[in-house]
């Protein structure tokens, strides 16, 4: 694949790249040796990946109203609802295209583990995988330069952008030009400090692939931690290190260091 940089990368000095997983797709991760990475389509922000374009004819869409103006003739009602059905075609068409085309890896950006993701996305039987962001970079990014697909062809990694993007500002420029549209998120979502690999295929590739998976080789070597939820019962944390143990990793595992109440 080709590989590009969102922009320039600047990570803190004590910064790490965290991934709160359950225990089956940690698994599956040690199973497989590879990272998986979802399609657009499939998080919960709906907004994942949209163009401003798309945006702002969304949000004019929805500045119409259901029960239009009485005062309007029936051509000029007919007009504005034709534009609104062409508008619809449009949006959807566009969504596809730019959801079903792109498929990210999510990684967390922070000096120490964060309740607000632990809270977020994992429960107590739940781990974070934390890795030094340099050398995740330097296994990630070789494997996908050397990665060969008749239609995964580009791979995009960086910081992702944060700005007031909906409610849509028709009249406020865009605070930041964004090269990639998988790479900006409203700030609503800020807290997540989220830094992503993102895999794309082509337009004429939309819906034929339902995920992607990038091998990364031997990952048993690689110098990760694998951090227990800080709610994990002690008896679930030793079987889960016994499992450990069969991959020849479990001095990988260690408890949480955040204080809770138990």
């Amino acid at each position: 694949m080709q590989v590009h940089i969102n922009k320039v990368i600047e990570f803190g000095s004590n910064d790490f790249l965290w991934k709160y997983l359950d225990l089956h797709k940690l698994f599956s991760f040690l199973l497989n040796k590879s990272l998986y990475f979802t399609r657009l389509d499939n998080f919960e922000d709906p907004l994942e990946g949209l163009t401003e374009k798309v945006l702002g004819e969304m949000a004019f869409n929805e500045g119409i109203p259901d029960d239009l103006n009485p005062t309007f003739t029936e051509e000029e009602k007919n007009s504005i609802l034709t534009g609104k059905r062409n508008r619809d075609i449009f949006i959807k068409n566009e969504i596809e295209k730019s959801q079903k085309t792109q498929f990210a890896n999510c990684w967390f950006v922070g000096e120490k583990e964060s309740f607000a993701m632990w809270n977020i996305y994992s429960n107590n039987d739940s781990i974070a995988i934390r890795y030094n962001p340099q050398e995740l970079l330097n296994i990630v990014i070789p494997s996908a330069e050397s990665y060969r697909h008749n239609h995964f062809k580009d791979f995009i990694y960086g910081f992702v952008d944060y700005d007031n993007i909906w409610p849509f500002n028709f009249f406020e420029e865009s605070k930041k030009k964004i090269k990639y549209s998988s790479f900006k998120k409203d700030l609503s979502y800020i807290h997540e400090r989220e830094f992503r690999f993102v895999s794309v295929v082509s337009a004429s590739q939309i819906d034929k692939y339902e995920k992607f998976e990038l091998p990364l080789g031997d990952i048993v070597k690689d110098n990760f931690k694998i951090y227990a939820n800080p709610y994990m019962e002690s008896w679930k944390f030793n079987n889960l290190s016994k499992i450990l143990e069969k991959f020849s990793i479990q001095d990988k595992l260690i408890k949480s260091d955040l204080k809770v109440k138990k």
